[in-house]
């Protein structure tokens, strides 16, 4: 999961995704990708932000905060397109971003 999907550009978590969070752990392996060069102490301020979220503690420890994206079977990413084999018409790609973009 990418983080800028869990947190808004005012800092605060989005509507629904703590919740969606802690439900999730319990069926799913998470993992949150934070953008940007890796520092130290970085998975421990995400956790931290986590919790004073509302995030429960045992949701928030089952959360992996991995260096690199790991193969997984569905990302969720707010800029995303899926790309399904077909190349589209660039018009038609256009328009698809500029509608993700808002």
């Amino acid at each position: 999961m990418a983080s800028a999907c869990v947190r808004g550009a005012d800092g605060r978590a989005r509507r629904g995704a703590i919740e969606w969070l802690g439900r999730a752990v319990e069926r799913i392996d998470v993992a949150v990708i934070i953008p940007g060069p890796p520092w130290a102490g970085r998975s421990v301020a995400w956790r931290a932000w986590l919790l004073d979220q509302g995030l429960s503690e045992r949701a928030a420890s089952r959360i992996r905060f991995p260096a690199h994206k790991p193969p997984a079977d569905v990302y969720l990413h707010p800029r995303a397109i899926r790309f399904d084999g077909f190349f589209r018409d660039p018009v038609a790609l256009l328009a698809m971003l500029r509608t993700a973009q808002g």
